[in-house]
């Protein structure tokens, strides 16, 4: 199969007065589409051992801005998450490795792990908010594996992302990240690191999770304070499941929690590497994921350093 055939799978969304299409064909049950969600499959590829990123250029381009409220996914055994982006600089329809250059280009929408799994550890935005896709962008997909095998397996995902009415939006949101990527953690050793970082403009938190991947062993975030001692705001003994279905903390849309510019974050997590070679980014990992509200576009924590 071709790469513009396989595509046409990915990309099976066809919803009159929705998407514009180049080039692929209706979907094959268009009577029973939910015209609140929007399907896309990969179609089958293929996976080399190691950890893979595979992003998909599909042949979505939005004909008027939608408003994304969750997403759900499906993945073979080893799928890590599928994330939903839409780029500023579209290509012609494929797929290939991701580069890290081109996803500069990149705006994320909804990621979901690996399974349909509702409630705790779905990570949905609360009603009222929701995320945003602007009029003429073309949709992108990236697909992680985490493949153990020792082999190069064919897998096909599938991720859909919910919509919601734009009247029924109160404020848009997007993320801010704190990631410490610079760890490394010994064969063989159990390691801890606690990094800081400092928030750089006010914000309206009403979702938090902690992420890490299989040998992680404790999560912890806190929020410092000059005059009383550090806030616990999230923390827990990790768990293999965690990786795709974290615990998730929420705050109502009513009373988000504040974090205010200048405000001190901690973030501390905890491995045992028992896998033969060192553990660094993005093989592991230790990040803090939030959503905040009002949209003022993607933001991270740029002075994430180990606590002195």
């Amino acid at each position: 199969m071709s790469d513009q055939r396989s595509l046409c799978g990915l990309a099976a969304l066809c919803m009159l007065g929705v998407v514009s299409h180049l080039g692929c064909g209706e979907p094959t049950s268009p009577q029973d589409a939910d015209p609140n969600t929007l399907t896309f499959r990969t179609g089958a590829f293929e996976v080399p051992p190691g950890d893979v990123f595979e992003c998909f250029y599909t042949d979505v381009i939005t004909d008027r801005e939608l408003s994304v409220q969750s997403a759900t996914a499906r993945q073979a055994v080893g799928g890590h998450h599928v994330t939903v982006y839409y780029t500023n600089v579209p290509q012609p329809p494929n797929h290939h490795p991701c580069r890290d250059e081109e996803m500069l280009e990149w705006q994320q929408v909804a990621g979901a792990g690996g399974d349909e799994v509702s409630g705790e550890g779905t990570v949905s935005l609360p009603d009222g908010l929701a995320t945003r896709i602007p009029a003429g962008k073309q949709i992108v997909t990236q697909s992680h594996y985490i493949n153990t095998t020792g082999r190069t397996i064919t897998v096909e995902d599938t991720v859909s992302i919910k919509l919601v009415d734009p009247s029924q939006v109160r404020a848009y949101a997007n993320y801010f990240v704190v990631n410490d990527a610079t760890f490394e953690v010994p064969v063989g050793m159990r390691t801890e690191r606690t990094t800081t970082c400092t928030v750089p403009q006010d914000l309206q938190i009403v979702l938090l999770l902690g992420h890490m991947h299989a040998n992680g062993r404790y999560y912890r975030l806190e929020r410092l304070h000059e005059d009383r001692p550090a806030e616990l705001l999230y923390e827990t003994g990790w768990q293999p499941i965690y990786e795709s279905h974290p615990p998730i903390t929420r705050f109502p849309v009513e009373r988000p929690y504040l974090l205010p510019r200048g405000a001190r974050l901690r973030q501390t997590c905890r491995w045992d590497n028992d896998t033969g070679q060192p553990l660094v980014f993005p093989r592991e990992m230790c990040i803090a994921f939030m959503y905040y509200f009002p949209d003022m576009g993607s933001i991270f924590c740029r002075d994430v350093r180990p606590e002195q």
